[in-house]
């Protein structure tokens, strides 16, 4: 999550950006339907193909990262897994650092890719059974991954959560959440059969279904992070309790877990953890929305003030659980 000094559209600073990568003379009507959160993305065209600009603020980013990020997406593809690719610029480059007037950028294009959202899709058992394989096929490739560059650890996030409370120390439950959750997680074993680098948010919103030709294509690797597998089965069966009716729940959840295991084993003594990724999870969520929201300046547009009250909300459910003895 961005600062939400950082969430204002800047069209003319992302004209600037885009033209890395191709020729336009003004603002495109696409980039009206431009979103921000973690990036700001910009739609655009290109011979009728749709493009998406990501740009970050180079404050807000860390280029090795970003790099990182890049190379498991071209592995991926390389290795005949449906994913997201990346466009170069003109320049041949994937990630441009762009210099204008309102700042620095770190900047990527991305080509849309086939399909709908799985949240847009209505789901039956043999598509979210689906869902599941591909998320067991990207462990399976992630297991054989061997980067140049380095993604961040679930240890370098708890070296950065602990830098952003050290500016709250009246967070004292976040703080005690943090404390338990490490002093857990160092304890368990890391091998390479159950641990590596993760999507870390394999939910709808970011895994398309294209009916067709049946192919699930996972974007937005930009939380991608070396951790135990079984995270991400807990972040997609989040997603099934949050986003779905309770009825299917139950049924979602065995279809998921069946396609997984179809193409990989699943740790009984890590699966049984989940809720304690679980609680991993709504930390780190946590910590990123204080970071984001603790700037605040007056006559604050509505979008804003309306933005503050969610993510409060937000924070409010995911601090439920801190504090609480593992």
């Amino acid at each position: 999550m961005l600062k939400l000094k950082h969430l204002f559209a800047n069209f003319n600073a992302a004209l600037m950006v885009v033209n890395y990568w191709t020729d336009l003379k003004e603002v495109p009507e696409s980039f009206n339907y431009f979103r921000t959160a973690a990036n700001a993305i910009y739609p655009f065209e290109i011979n009728e193909q749709v493009y998406y600009l990501r740009m970050a603020p180079k404050d807000e980013k860390d280029k090795e990262h970003v790099i990182a990020e890049l190379e498991f997406i071209n592995y991926l593809k390389s290795s005949d897994y449906s994913v997201v690719e990346c466009v170069p610029s003109k320049y041949g480059n994937q990630l441009e650092e762009v210099v204008t007037p309102l700042g620095t950028y770190y900047a990527v294009v991305f080509k849309s890719v086939p399909g709908k959202q799985l949240g847009q899709v209505d789901l039956t058992n043999e598509i979210v059974f689906n869902w599941g394989l591909s998320l067991g096929k990207l462990h399976n490739l992630s297991n054989e991954f061997n980067p140049d560059h380095k993604r961040p650890s679930w240890l370098d996030q708890f070296s950065w959560m602990r830098e952003v409370l050290n500016d709250f120390q009246d967070e004292n439950l976040a703080i005690k959440e943090l404390s338990l959750l490490e002093d857990y997680f160092k304890d368990l074993e890391v091998s390479d059969e159950h641990y590596g680098l993760i999507h870390f948010d394999f939910e709808p919103d970011n895994v398309f279904y294209d009916e067709e030709s049946g192919l699930f294509t996972p974007i937005d690797f930009d939380d991608s992070v070396y951790h135990w597998y079984v995270v991400d089965i807990e972040r997609s069966l989040n997603s099934i309790e949050e986003e779905f009716p309770k009825e299917l729940h139950e049924q979602y959840t065995k279809k998921f877990l069946s396609g997984y295991r179809s193409v990989r084993s699943i740790d009984e003594k890590l699966y049984k953890l989940i809720p304690l990724f679980a609680r991993y999870a709504n930390l780190y969520g946590y910590i990123r929305c204080l970071r984001s929201v603790t700037e605040s300046w007056n006559h604050e547009p509505e979008w804003m003030i309306s933005l503050r009250a969610h993510l409060g909300r937000l924070m409010e459910k995911r601090s439920r659980e801190f504090g609480k003895t593992i």
